[in-house]
């Protein structure tokens, strides 16, 4: 299958491929067909561990260490002396933000999730038409780019 794709079909699977973190290097290269050192190359030049990176920090990591902050002031102001449990002026300010950062990421879609649902339709399509999965891949990468910006 790999041996059917051109260099920029490859390097473009590859990266689809890296991206979605469920493969290392040497298992990417074999299966597009390229030296794992081509593979490495691309990594670092086009930086694609810093967009794995930026894919991969999930919307859920992130409300959950935001409720852990807002759990931890609450303990902190509950574990006061009697009549002194409510929050600083700066706490309570740190909770309001704290508060309203969660709910605008849990109204709004996230780039990661965004990445998630096309790299699996890409791979599903990918099982029965590998032309058309590359095409719906390119449209996705202009999206997931524009988004991005």
């Amino acid at each position: 299958m790999a041996k059917e794709l051109n260099r920029e079909a490859k390097k473009k699977l590859a990266k689809e491929l890296f991206l979605t973190g469920k493969h290392q290097q040497k298992e990417i290269a074999r299966m597009v067909g390229v030296s794992e050192n081509t593979i490495g190359r691309w990594v670092k030049d086009e930086k694609w561990e810093y967009l794995r990176a930026n894919l991969t920090t999930t919307k859920e990591n992130i409300l959950s260490n935001w409720y852990a902050q807002l759990a931890e002031m609450n303990r902190t102001i509950a574990e006061r002396d009697e009549g002194n449990r409510y929050p600083t002026s700066s706490e309570s300010d740190r909770m309001i933000k704290i508060s309203a950062a969660i709910k605008k990421l849990e109204t709004e879609t996230g780039i990661s999730e965004i990445s998630s649902v096309c790299s699996g339709l890409c791979e599903f399509v990918r099982q029965y038409d590998l032309q058309k999965a590359q095409e719906i891949s390119d449209h996705f990468q202009a999206y997931i780019e524009s988004k991005m910006r």
